[in-house]
């Protein structure tokens, strides 16, 4: 039984790491983003565009992207199993 939970925590983290989220945010006459997008709209997007559920607080280190273009942010799924989502934020 263990050995076939690792697999299922292994393939959670392999579908994370192949997936890329798109996200839309308002940006000022600078070209910068206003604020961030939290790791909730992450979690929300992630449901919506690939059927991906991941608890908001399970983000580590930095968890909102605060910049146009990409950015991988750090999932704990489960204790030593550590995934990164990629997140394109383009301008509104």
């Amino acid at each position: 039984i263990y050995e076939h939970i690792e697999e299922i925590k292994g393939k959670l983290k392999e579908k994370l790491e192949k997936v890329r989220v798109s996200l839309v945010a308002s940006g000022g006459k600078d070209g910068r983003m206003f604020g961030a997008v939290s790791a909730k709209q992450i979690c929300e997007a992630l449901q919506k565009q690939h059927g991906l559920s991941v608890d908001k607080r399970k983000f580590i280190g930095e968890n909102s992207a605060t910049s146009f273009g990409t950015t991988k942010l750090k999932v704990e799924l489960f204790k030593g199993v550590v995934a990164e989502v990629t997140v394109d934020i383009k301008e509104k």
